[in-house]
């Protein structure tokens, strides 16, 4: 009689109890998964708050199926993982730990998977979000990778997009001005492609080439008009280069140093409780910002559509708008900042209470300028302590980021000043002003001066070359002290006292 071996009959057994112990359901259903993956999506598409439920469960089901990878990555986009340089800044603490701990599940148990590619380059976005860690030597070279890998597909072009723009911001900008032709040839009918040609616009209007910059950007906005693609260029971006054409357009039609026909509309603003603009800034959206110290309120007013809104804030004296569209004030309760219509305190100011001025830069950096006008402290992302930068005998009184760098105005010096590492600072323009009272600049890396003497505003290139000037003569007030220039063009003038802009286009 033959004996039967007992294996066969033990290695069902023997392969539900392993199964069992790693976690892996014995019976996977791909059938079910692929049903609820189904349901998931509409509901994700309904932005339903049940579909971040229904994306876990595919993966329940079926822990190595093909769906798996999907729903993880899918998981996280619902927790907020950024495609754009223009999400970051938008996750909470909770949700980025959330979303990097889904795209880390993707790229290290789904290696082959269909999301791979995508995965990484969301990974890398979170690595340059502008929080405590914030590291983007590692997001590039993790964009790189992505970029590199002839399997990823149009995600190796946004990749190559995202290591430009954090070249660009790092000050690289002859590789970055490489990348962005490369870009634009390789993918021209891409979001990408749209992306680039904005991107480097804005190179060559730094450069004063004002007539090839408006001539890419209306290529670029009648491709847009007419592309499925508009959909997927950020709405950062698209904003970005109508303004930037705008501007960019009037000045090669009509000549910066030849014009002067501006229209002035002066805006009140008593009904909103501000008496007198002690702050005053642009938004992303071309609205209006004032803060007013002894009200403690801060009021964000658009021409068009009135005041979009107000916050209650003790003795805010300065205020300022980042590129992710957060406002921040310096004021008696610290440093404030503004993000979707909600006020926290975010750092104490210790020695730079009550600043003088506040500014913003491209990588998520809060600078701020002392009452006196000699010390310069900055608070890196996520942080909640201030370093200084700079301190000296100059007498400061504004500081402004051109896109580059952080430029500040020496009263004192009556000039024009780039504020450089080793407490150094670095002369722009110098000679050309009488009593200069407030410095600002635009989205093309210009920047204009503020005379409260001659009554006038001088323009400058980023290379300090004068543009043009715009005699306020009588229109302005008769002592001027604030100045802002507009994303999409025109400039703005506050008064020592009263709450009036008088708004010049």
């Amino acid at each position: 009689m033959r004996k039967v071996s007992a294996i066969p009959v033990l290695l069902p057994a023997i392969l539900l109890f392993a199964a069992t112990w790693a976690g892996i359901p014995a019976m996977a259903d791909e059938q079910a998964a692929a049903r609820q993956y189904r349901v998931a999506r509409r509901l994700a598409a309904e932005r339903s708050p049940d579909a971040a439920t229904a994306l876990r469960k595919v993966v329940d089901l079926a822990p190595l199926g093909p769906l798996a990878d999907d729903a993880l990555v899918e998981q996280g986009i619902l927790a907020g993982a950024p495609g754009w340089p223009a999400d970051l800044g938008l996750l909470t603490g909770g949700g980025m730990a959330r979303a990097a701990a889904l795209m880390r599940t993707v790229t290290e148990e789904y290696p082959s998977g269909d999301r791979i590619h995508e995965a990484r380059y969301r990974a890398a976005l979170l690595k340059m979000e502008p929080v405590v860690g914030q590291d983007l030597s590692a997001a590039r070279l993790d964009l790189l990778t992505v970029a590199n890998d002839p399997a990823a597909g149009l995600w190796a072009a946004r990749a190559r997009y995202v290591s430009t723009w954090i070249d660009r911001v790092n000050g690289h900008e002859a590789r970055a001005r490489t990348s962005l032709e490369r870009l634009r040839i390789d993918y021209p009918a891409t979001a990408e492609g749209a992306l680039a040609r904005i991107g480097l616009a804005q190179m060559i209007l730094q450069d004063g080439d004002y007539g090839e910059a408006a001539a890419l950007l209306q290529e670029n906005e009648s491709m847009l008009s007419r592309s499925p693609i508009t959909s997927r260029v950020p709405e950062a971006g698209r904003l970005n280069g109508a303004a930037i054409r705008a501007v960019a357009t009037r000045s090669f039609r009509m000549g910066l140093a030849g014009d002067r026909r501006w229209n002035l509309s002066a805006d009140s603003f008593p009904a909103t409780g501000i008496r007198n603009a002690d702050g005053l800034a642009v938004d992303s959206g071309s609205g209006t910002l004032l803060s007013d110290r002894k009200a403690g309120i801060v009021v964000l007013y658009d021409e068009q559509r009135g005041k979009q809104g107000q916050w209650d804030i003790p003795g805010p004296v300065a205020v300022a708008v980042d590129r992710l569209g957060r406002i921040w004030v310096a004021g008696d309760a610290g440093l404030v900042m503004i993000r979707n219509g909600v006020a926290e305190t975010v750092a104490d100011l210790g020695a730079f209470a009550s600043p003088r001025a506040i500014a913003c830069d491209t990588l998520g950096s809060i600078w701020l300028l002392d009452r006196k006008g000699t010390r310069i402290g900055r608070l890196r992302p996520g942080t909640t302590r201030l370093e200084s930068v700079w301190q000296g005998e100059d007498r400061l009184s504004s500081i402004v980021w051109d896109g580059r760098r952080m430029l500040a105005l020496d009263t004192r010096g009556r000039r024009v000043v780039e504020i450089r590492e080793e407490n150094q600072l670095k002369t722009v323009v110098a000679g050309t002003f009488e009593k200069p009272v407030a410095l600002a600049s635009d989205l093309l890396g210009r920047f204009a001066v503020l005379d409260d003497r001659t009554k006038r505003v001088t323009l400058f290139g980023g290379d300090g070359v004068e543009l043009g000037g715009y005699a306020l003569g009588a229109a302005g007030p008769s002592r001027t002290e604030g100045l802002v220039m507009y994303p999409g063009g025109g400039i703005a003038v506050t008064g020592s006292t009263g709450p009036t802009v008088y708004r010049f286009r």
